[in-house]
């Protein structure tokens, strides 16, 4: 390679060195045949022309050896490169870039450039960010927004009481943030230490006014991971810190059914062959502070002789278990809370010890422009709740509390300009305290998304839920319409970013009225309610 650029350099030293002789012979013929009839003044000129050229010639003499023997030998050229050079060398004496050495960016001659010289620009380019930015990723998602309820005032969301969720579309009343930074620190060696760490903060406001001092900032995550430390099995990760450890959620109504969020540490992505396994510790405690609301507070005291109330998680899943279509997923959760004595407003309380198991699978499928996912579950003692968190406050009844829950997720892009979702739950709950302390929870609903231009759509969102809890004598559904039209980026379900203008309509039983879940105080004598806002949605 270093042969060709000499090569080239070479060819335009003699063209150079050629073209300085013709003109310094042509100066010496003129003054050699007109001398005796022109002017001394003349011949003067002609002589200060010719020693300008030769201090010209030699300076670029001097600049050829420099690039020739200097740079070019340090840094050798590819194949590409080489081609580059030449075409702009030829593009030089077509006189398309006359003042190339008189630029300082190559930005001037994007539109006259030849491609391949334009190619090495982008690459290097592409190399001093990719080098700048090496194992960075920065990722996030918000929703912001505003809306009004039919009377005018500020729009609260519609959700059923005692489910643990609400269909989403035209049904945000909050702005919410979520940014992630995410490090993955560089090794060049490929089979070597993989070691990343991530941090995601949130901020979440009602919308009170835009510099409400009493908005906070939430961390949500921050934890350390390193792999390829064991060399028989590279994938294994540890990890320790604050994390999300939790399985995919129900898109439309924002539902994560299995979320055991929170601190501890483990190992994942074991590989097994057939399948990875994942082990993790991971602990919760809780604070009356922030589980229960200002009328709540100080009712419940977690400090106990034993510390705070906590509850400890071990948890072992198999995944990417591959059996005929699609893929499973399958896990095992032991709980244990030590319990422990404090004081209420009441008097001393004494939270008993409590343990726990849950269990669960889930099956994922893919094929073409359709996915499906189900799940079950199941959950006893501390661990009914399915998450990291034990059951609070925690009581003698729900030592033997139990629940069983199903879920479904099936999207489907089924043209280019129709895409939906539809999703599922059914669940059962049961405190342990009597025969009537259960609670039935069955929820469905759809968003179905239409496109009338490529950027340009509508879109629907019905649901429906049903909660019968005997215990509390409330048996009664919720149900939830939106309409909204949308701009994105292209036509599918999960384009992001979405600018929306909807309008939600809400109807609900006899058994709700009266309750603040419900579209708040605007509609707390009525049965049903209706908001209009506008909301962008975004995720990178």
């Amino acid at each position: 390679m270093a042969t060709s650029i000499d090569c080239n350099f070479s060819h335009g030293r003699k063209q150079l060195t050629a073209r300085m002789l013709s003109v310094i012979l042509i100066l010496a013929s003129a003054a050699a045949t007109h001398g005796l009839a022109q002017d001394p003044n003349e011949i003067t000129a002609i002589r200060a022309q010719l020693q300008l050229l030769k201090q010209q010639h030699d300076n670029l003499e001097k600049r050829l050896d420099g690039i020739q023997h200097g740079a070019v030998n340090q840094m050798p050229m590819s194949q590409e490169g080489v081609k580059a050079f030449s075409d702009l060398e030829k593009a030089k004496e077509k006189g398309k870039v006359q003042t190339y050495h008189e630029k300082t960016a190559l930005e001037a001659y994007e539109d006259i450039l030849p491609e391949s010289v334009l190619k090495i620009q982008d690459k290097l380019h592409t190399r001093l960010f990719d080098y700048l930015s090496k194992g960075f990723e920065w990722q996030g998602y918000f929703r912001a927004g505003a809306g009004i309820n039919s009377k005018g005032g500020h729009m609260d969301a519609f959700q059923a009481p005692g489910a643990p969720a609400k269909y989403r579309l035209g049904n945000e009343s909050d702005t919410y943030i979520e940014t992630v930074v995410n490090e993955n620190n560089w090794n060049p060696n490929q089979d070597g230490l993989k070691i990343n760490t991530q941090i995601r903060v949130a901020y979440k406001t009602q919308q009170s006014k835009s510099e409400d001092m009493e908005n906070k900032v939430v961390l949500r995550e921050m934890f350390a991971g390193m792999s390829g430390f064991i060399e028989a099995n590279p994938s294994t990760k540890v990890w320790v810190g604050e994390r999300f450890y939790r399985l995919p959620e129900l898109n439309i109504n924002d539902f994560w059914w299995y979320d055991l969020s929170g601190y501890g540490g483990g190992l994942e992505n074991i590989d097994l062959g057939s399948g990875r396994m994942h082990i993790a510790y991971i602990a919760f405690s809780e604070s009356a502070s922030s589980y229960w609301t200002s009328t709540d507070q100080g009712a419940f005291d977690y400090n106990t002789g034993n510390g705070r109330l906590a509850k400890n998680n071990f948890n072992v899943m198999f995944s990417d278990l591959y059996a005929g279509a699609g893929k499973f997923t399958t896990w095992v959760n032991g709980g244990y809370m030590q319990g422990g004595t404090a004081t209420n407003k009441t008097g001393s309380y004494r939270y008993p010890r409590q343990v726990g198991i849950d269990c669960g699978v889930m099956h994922q499928v893919k094929h073409n422009q359709i996915r499906n996912q189900l799940s079950f579950q199941y959950g006893y003692g501390c661990n009914s709740s399915l998450s990291a968190a034990g059951n609070m406050p925690a009581t003698d009844d729900n030592s033997h509390a139990n629940i069983v829950r199903a879920t479904e997720m099936y999207d489907h892009q089924i043209t280019e300009r129709l895409s939906t979702e539809i999703v599922g739950v059914l669940q059962y709950f049961n405190t342990g305290a009597d025969a009537k302390a259960d609670a039935t929870w069955a929820s469905c609903g759809l968003r179905p998304v239409y496109h009338f231009f490529k950027h340009f759509g509508i879109e629907f969102e019905p649901g429906i839920d049903y909660v019968n809890d005997r215990q509390n004598d409330v048996d009664s559904y919720l149900f939830k319409f939106t309409t909204a039209l949308r701009i994105t980026p292209a036509p599918d379900f999960f384009s992001r970013p979405e600018f929306r203008l909807f309008a939600t309509y809400a109807q609900w039983g006899q058994d709700f009225e009266g309750n603040p879940a419900l579209g708040g105080t605007a509609f707390a004598n009525q049965r049903n309610g209706l908001n209009f806002g506008i909301q962008a949605e975004h995720w990178w």
